[in-house]
């Protein structure tokens, strides 16, 4: 049964990847998660937890080396860009959050915290905050499903019609970069040798990231994984055999497919409206605040529409999204300095999140 499991889940991305290919309208990043949230809440069990679990992690550990194996120096170069619309991110949500609550004398200082932590940084820094401000369980879980259930339609977003509208909003000009990467996303390598120099480069980058998680740690962290995989793999794209090969990009694509599936799969829609409502309102009113002035600073300083959506993606979802969100801005160019400032909210965001419990306290 097992067997049988394995080789659905590692189908999926390759029947998605051919359907992008066949039909025009079809978008294989949009198909794989919407289709991992229908199977997830239709047929949860159909596949094992483990399973999934597996396959989430590897799939985003493969994934990050594999695009950034293509990096130049030149993309690098844009991370001062990046970073200067990833301020106003930051900002955004602690504005969004003081203002939310100085509106409501009942809300709790916790949860305010927790929020800035997660949408400065993501999921591990909500979870630290939580943690060492002794939070419940119940509290972990609730808010962890709220920030799933309303990050999650911004994915979706992110995904379909946000980036058009945002472009209308914002500065745009289509790329030399972007139009080349979509010429050559439809070029097929001939021969399995590249295929696996890319693959065991991959495998070699996220073997070191793990060793050196044991080395900094003592066990598998996963932000010391996440930090390693991005160094390792900026260091790997030196070596012009391995950055020259296309299929890093090829091979990419297939993971982050089972990267997005995954993470459809695991949105339980049922168990989050199950749980305690009462604060949702207040979580959705931040978060649509947090996005809306992203935007309204973005507008003001000049930001262009890619880079603010890159740097609103690092915010709200951390490093392991990037790749994703960049694949569908056509703007693989944007992946190296994205992961960079992605990894920047995972430093600051716990501490972001500490400030704001102390100023509520």
């Amino acid at each position: 049964m097992i067997a049988i499991e394995l080789i659905i889940l590692l189908s999926i991305p390759f029947v998605l990847l051919h359907l992008d290919r066949r039909v025009s309208w079809a978008n294989s990043i949009i198909m794989s998660y919407a289709l991992g949230i229908v199977l997830g809440n239709t047929i949860p069990t159909f596949f094992r937890a483990e399973i999934l679990d597996n396959a989430m992690n590897i799939s985003i550990l493969l994934a990050i080396p594999l695009f950034l194996f293509p990096t130049s120096l030149s993309d690098l170069k844009r991370s001062d860009r990046l970073l200067k619309a990833f301020i106003p991110a930051i900002l955004a949500t602690t504005i969004a959050v003081l203002i939310w609550s100085f509106m409501d004398d009942g809300v709790v200082p916790e949860k305010m915290a927790m929020i800035e932590a997660v949408y400065t940084g993501g999921t591990i820094n909500l979870n630290a905050v939580a943690v060492s401000l002794k939070a419940t369980p119940e509290e972990i879980v609730i808010m962890n499903g709220y920030d799933m259930m309303v990050s999650g339609v911004y994915l979706l977003g992110l995904l379909s019609f946000i980036p058009g509208l945002f472009r209308m909003i914002l500065k745009y000009e289509a790329t030399e970069k972007s139009q080349e990467v979509e010429k050559t996303e439809v070029e097929t390598p001939k021969r399995l040798n590249q295929y696996f120099l890319s693959l065991v480069s991959a495998f070699s980058v996220v073997g070191a990231a793990i060793g050196l998680s044991f080395l900094v740690k003592s066990n598998i962290d996963e932000f010391v994984v996440i930090l390693g995989v991005s160094l390792f793999g900026l260091l790997v794209s030196r070596f012009e055999k391995i950055r020259a090969l296309r299929t890093n990009y090829q091979l990419a694509d297939y993971f982050i497919l089972l990267f997005s599936f995954t993470i459809g799969y695991h949105a339980n829609i049922g168990a989050i409206m199950d749980s305690e409502l009462s604060f949702l309102g207040v979580f959705f009113g931040v978060f649509l605040s947090i996005v809306f002035l992203h935007l309204l600073l973005s507008r003001l300083l000049g930001i262009h529409a890619d880079e603010m959506i890159v740097a609103s993606t690092a915010a709200i979802f951390g490093p392991p999204f990037i790749a994703m969100i960049t694949e569908r801005l056509s703007r693989r160019d944007l992946i190296a300095g994205g992961v960079l400032i992605a990894i920047l909210g995972n430093v600051v965001g716990t501490y972001l999140g500490w400030i704001i419990f102390w100023m509520l306290e």
